[in-house]
């Protein structure tokens, strides 16, 4: 199995790429620590999964975890690490295509187990994520109407549709060309987004539009570990 690493920090990254060059029948196929080139390098590299930090610098990892799936035609695995597992970011990141789901935290031998487990073609997802989203799923309250979710009150109704398609894992330009404005007015609004919100970054947005059921994940059938 060749493993893509795709981590912002340095010493992670390599400390990382250590832990699998010591695990059987797994070869680094590249390190990145970008996520502007990772489904070209994912490409190149032959890679059959890709462990990724969700946090990537310069990218969306949401957003690339369904264009690696997209460009592959879903040969390559996801494994997302994630800085939490709140239900609607893991929700988020399965919808989007992830086979597995680790947090930053997470010990070597999980880690060596979720890349075991994603070569098998099931799901992984450690035991205190799969109790969060069980405890959620049996005591779902009645979601409050988006136009009462104080959460999203300094929103006007044009950044709403700006962090409702960000969520949608659109980029700056397809959000322009879908509501006719030019790109740089997408990015002034996101801007003021993530100010009126207290967010630093495209990642934290979407996760915040979850969370606020701004957007809800897509249906999908999954096979827990």
């Amino acid at each position: 199995m060749r493993v893509l690493i795709v981590e912002p920090q340095t010493i992670v990254r390599a400390s990382i790429s250590a832990l699998l060059a010591e695990l059987p029948g797994i070869v680094l196929a590249d390190a990145t620590g970008a996520g502007t080139d990772v489904v070209a390098l994912a490409r190149r590299s032959g890679a059959d999964v890709v462990l990724m930090n969700a946090d990537v610098e310069d990218a969306d990892g949401f957003a690339l975890t369904r264009a690696l799936r997209s460009d592959s035609g879903g040969r390559t695995d996801v494994v997302l690490r994630l800085s939490t597992t709140r239900v609607h970011e893991v929700q988020y990141a399965l919808d989007a295509g992830a086979s597995g789901i680790l947090t930053r935290d997470s010990c070597p031998d999980v880690m060596a187990d979720a890349l075991d487990c994603v070569a098998k073609g099931r799901i992984f997802l450690e035991s205190d994520t799969i109790r969060h989203l069980v405890t959620a799923a049996v005591a779902v309250p009645p979601r409050a109407r988006i136009s009462e979710d104080p959460c999203l009150s300094p929103l006007t109704d044009r950044e709403l549709q700006i962090l409702r398609l960000v969520a949608r894992a659109l980029n700056n330009r397809q959000i322009a060309a879908h509501l006719m404005i030019s790109e740089g007015t997408v990015k002034a609004h996101l801007s003021r987004v993530l100010g009126k919100l207290r967010l630093t970054s495209r990642t934290q947005a979407v996760v915040f539009a979850y969370d606020c059921g701004l957007v809800t994940p897509h249906p999908r059938s999954r096979e827990s570990a």
